[in-house]
C-alpha cells in the first residue's frame, strides 16, 4: 500500500463519524510507520555494519596502541583514528536510536521531527567526507603498513612534501564521492517526510 493510499483512507474516515475511526487511525498510522521503517532500513543495517567492523577495528587499534606505545609518531597516528573509530561509533548509535524511536506510541510531529534529525545527521555524515578521507586515509596506510608489512612508512621519507600531494588528491576523491553521494539520494526520506507532512494536516 502507498503513501497516498494510506492518505486518502486516512482522511475518508476523518468523515465518518463512528466508533471505529479511532481504530482505523491507528491501524493505518502502524501500517504507515511500518513502511517509512522499510524505506529506512538500509540506513539501520548499513550502522549495525559499520558498529560491527568499527568493534574489530578498535581492537585492532587498541592493540597496536599498545605494542607502538614507546613511539611517538605510531603512538600518536593509532590515537588520531581511534578518535575517529569513536566518532563513527557515536553517530551510528545515535541513527540506530533514533530509527528504533519511529514508533506509534509517539506523535506524528514528533516522529516527523526524528526523521527530519535523521536526514540531517545521515547528510553530515556524507559531507564528514570532505574531512575523513583526506585527514584519516594517510594516517590508515600508516597503521596498516606497519602492522601487517613491518614497514615504516615514516623511515622511508615518503610523507613529506608526498604526503601534501596524498592529501590533495584524497580531498579531490572526496568531493568526487560526496558529489555523488549527494546528487543520486534515496527516496525514502523525502517519501517519508512528505507522508508525515500530510498525517499532520489530517490531524489538524
Amino acid at each position: 500500500m502507498e503513501y497516498q493510499e494510506l492518505i486518502t483512507i486516512w482522511n475518508s474516515s476523518n468523515a465518518e463519524l463512528n466508533t471505529n475511526i479511532q481504530i482505523n487511525r491507528k491501524l493505518i498510522k502502524e501500517v504507515g510507520f511500518k513502511k517509512i521503517k522499510s524505506h529506512l532500513t538500509e540506513i539501520k543495517w548499513s550502522a549495525f555494519l559499520e558498529l560491527f567492523i568499527g568493534f574489530f577495528w578498535t581492537r585492532f587499534l587498541v592493540g597496536f596502541f599498545i605494542n607502538n606505545f614507546g613511539d611517538i609518531k605510531f603512538f600518536a597516528t593509532a590515537i588520531l583514528l581511534l578518535i575517529f573509530a569513536m566518532y563513527s561509533v557515536v553517530l551510528n548509535c545515535y541513527k540506530l536510536k533514533l530509527y528504533f524511536s519511529v514508533d506509534t506510541r509517539f506523535s506524528v510531529v514528533e516522529t516527523q521531527k526524528k526523521i527530519e534529525r535523521l536526514k540531517n545527521i545521515q547528510l553530515f555524515d556524507t559531507k564528514s567526507l570532505y574531512i575523513i578521507i583526506p585527514l584519516f586515509s594517510a594516517p590508515f596506510m600508516i597503521v596498516i603498513a606497519k602492522a601487517f608489512l613491518h614497514i615504516d612508512l615514516f623511515a622511508l621519507g615518503i610523507l613529506g612534501k608526498g604526503l601534501l600531494y596524498y592529501t590533495f588528491g584524497a580531498f579531490i576523491i572526496a568531493v568526487i564521492v560526496v558529489f555523488f553521494l549527494r546528487k543520486y539520494p534515496g527516496k525514502s526520506f523525502q517519501e517519508s517526510i512528505a507522508f508525515l507532512n500530510e498525517l499532520k494536516e489530517a490531524e489538524e
